[in-house]
């Protein structure tokens, strides 16, 4: 028997994502923010843009992750810049929860773009760098610290990414809105540690 839950606490949200930790904690990544609901406790807390450095940069969250480590990570849209809100480099939608302090903290110096970038998945690879699927392209991080590194189409074109996933060889694959799907072969994941710049590029399945 399927039936509706959390009806009374999610009011009609749209789910993007959902994540169910190692620590029987759901996430579910909603148009309103996100929701931890604890399957033991029962307890359900929704975590939301709060305007400032602290909380979401947006309260669209489309991608909930959790890396080897257990770390959760979160992909939110870029800020809605409000008369009052300063407009900065840093204002990615890339955040990490911090459960020490029990809130989602946003990852600074990225240099995702020139203007931010919407972060629409996540991934890890198994030398246990992270890739960001954005709204300005494929990043790689040098396991979880910045600056990214963009990974450009073989055409050179500008691009948005939407869904990626590995395979059990490492070769990445990701699906690119009205042009398919494309790949970046295992053994060709980017840049040394340090560099900004790769010289792979993502190519066209066929």
């Amino acid at each position: 028997l399927v039936r509706p839950v959390l009806e009374d606490i999610l009011k009609g949200t749209r789910i993007r994502d959902m994540l169910l930790d190692s620590g029987d904690t759901l996430w579910l990544a909603t148009n309103a923010g996100v929701l931890s609901y604890s399957l033991k406790s029962h307890a359900a807390r929704w975590h939301r843009d709060t305007n400032s450095t602290e909380g979401l940069a947006s309260d669209t969250a489309h991608s909930l992750f959790e890396d080897s480590r257990g770390t959760l990570w979160l992909g939110t849209a870029s800020r809605k810049h409000g008369e009052h809100v300063q407009k900065t480099p840093d204002d990615t939608g890339l955040h990490r929860y911090e459960p020490s302090f029990g809130r989602f903290e946003r990852v600074r110096g990225l240099g995702l773009a020139p203007d931010n970038a919407a972060v629409i998945d996540i991934r890890e690879d198994r030398h246990r760098n992270l890739w960001l699927a954005t709204d300005r392209g494929v990043y790689r991080l040098d396991g979880t610290q910045g600056p990214a590194a963009y990974i450009p189409l073989s055409t050179k074109e500008a691009y948005s990414a939407k869904k990626m996933a590995f395979d059990a060889s490492g070769k990445l694959w990701v699906n690119i809105p009205q042009r398919g799907l494309w790949t970046l072969a295992a053994g060709q994941s980017g840049p040394e540690p340090g560099s900004k710049t790769v010289a792979n590029t993502l190519a066209r399945f066929s």
